[in-house]
């Protein structure tokens, strides 16, 4: 069966090398057109292969438009958003893109194996539209910086196992890495700066309960945090048997060797 990974808010295309490795296709969906200009004069090779497909749109839950308005960061490119920003607004200003539904966009290309979600205030809205058009994955990530995203896997996901990354951290933590690639070889690998990082099997650390999930992101408060949503995977039940005096250092301990760095 062909593997499609979808890269939902691709940015510049700092994940797309290692997806090549894991994946048949990868669909890069983005909205500043300048961003997709780059990723084109960079993976030039890979489009004309069609293991690429970049798609230039804003991602909505809504019906599609020809003309749709995406707020871009004056100073981060990394940082356009759909929303109408509500924090620091003189920092962006409105473009006019084409935006899809993200179900019609799925329909278009296929059913994926891994779904990467990182759409800047919109992230839990595509994961409620995902999620409750029971669309076939084995893998999904989302950024998390809320208890709402908890409650939203909690009552529509029905994954087996979780584990967490840090993103701000990810790019200290994981010089060599060992991934597995699609053909299942083990080999070395650098994530770099603004990548999300690994994902499935590729993360170090045990998969955790929904349970332990939440005691994990009420204890680990460190920002910027990616939630990895697994259907195929065995979760460890008794992962925080400690007391709970004891519990909060547990965690610490894990992120600190999850991590491989100081916190």
């Amino acid at each position: 069966m062909k593997k499609i990974i979808y890269d939902l808010g691709c940015g510049d295309g700092s994940n797309l090398p290692y997806y090549f490795l894991k994946a048949d296709q990868v669909i890069a969906v983005e909205a500043n057109k300048k961003l997709c200009e780059i990723i084109t004069k960079k993976f030039k090779k890979e489009i004309r292969k069609k293991k690429l497909i970049i798609v230039n749109l804003i991602i909505t839950n809504k019906q599609d438009k020809l003309n749709d308005i995406f707020f871009i960061h004056r100073y981060n490119n990394l940082l356009g958003q759909y929303p109408i920003p509500t924090k620091q607004k003189e920092h962006y200003f409105p473009v006019t893109v084409p935006s899809k539904n993200i179900i019609s966009i799925i329909n278009t290309y296929g059913d994926p194996y891994y779904i990467k979600i990182d759409l800047e205030n919109y992230d839990n809205i595509i994961l409620t539209k995902i999620l409750c058009n029971k669309i076939k994955h084995t893998y999904l990530s989302v950024e998390a910086n809320n208890i709402e995203t908890l409650n939203i896997l909690s009552k529509y996901g029905k994954y087996h196992a979780y584990k967490i990354i840090n993103g701000k951290k990810i790019n200290k933590a994981s010089t060599n890495y060992i991934i597995t690639n699609k053909l299942k070889k083990k080999i070395k690998y650098f994530f770099p700066r603004n990548s999300a990082g690994p994902f499935g099997e590729d993360i170090n650390g045990d998969w955790m309960t929904y349970t332990n999930l939440q005691k994990m992101m009420k204890y680990a408060k460190i920002g910027w945090n990616d939630i990895h949503c697994s259907k195929i995977n065995t979760a460890q039940s008794n992962y925080f048997k400690l007391p709970e005096m004891k519990l909060k250092n547990k965690i610490v301990f894990y992120i600190k060797n999850f991590l491989k760095i100081k916190l």
